[in-house]
């Protein structure tokens, strides 16, 4: 019976330690689980989700923007060469370009485009007058069809 006790009792300890770590991990989430949810939801492939299933994705998204966070503000430090007060938009992107793990965002924080790179692309495409009015002619519209024929 003594051994029985001695099996039993650290069952019970890791059932109550399971209980406590999923109490934790619950409490310790910072994103609204009900707007987790919906996203969820928004899945059309998606009919039920577990309580559970909504916690871990979550603090999995939790972990993730944490890392981003850090590593774009380690890039732009790095870049500064010293204490960076504020991130912005450039630094994301750049820390998106620079870390092979966060490619796959490379369509969603793409680089910025300046708008002399911008016009000299569009150069062949189409006129373009500034001064007192704007005028853009480009020899797919229909007017210039017109205008042509």
């Amino acid at each position: 019976m003594e051994d029985q006790e001695r099996h039993l009792t650290p069952v019970s300890e890791d059932n109550e330690e399971k209980r406590t770590v999923e109490a934790e991990s619950s409490e310790s989430v910072v994103l609204p689980l009900s707007r987790v949810r919906k996203i969820i939801k928004y899945d059309s492939e998606v009919s039920t989700v577990r309580e559970d299933a909504v916690t871990a994705i979550a603090r999995a998204t939790e972990l993730f923007l944490e890392y981003f966070l850090e590593e774009t503000y380690r890039e732009a430090s790095t870049r500064s060469r010293g204490r960076v007060k504020r991130l912005n938009y450039d630094d994301f992107s750049k820390t998106v370009q620079e870390i092979e793990a966060l490619h796959f965002l490379v369509d969603v924080i793409p680089p910025r485009k300046r708008f002399g790179s911008l016009q000299g692309s569009l150069a062949g495409k189409a006129s373009i007058q500034f001064g007192g009015s704007e005028k853009i002619e480009d020899s797919d519209t229909p007017e210039a069809t017109k205008m042509a024929g």
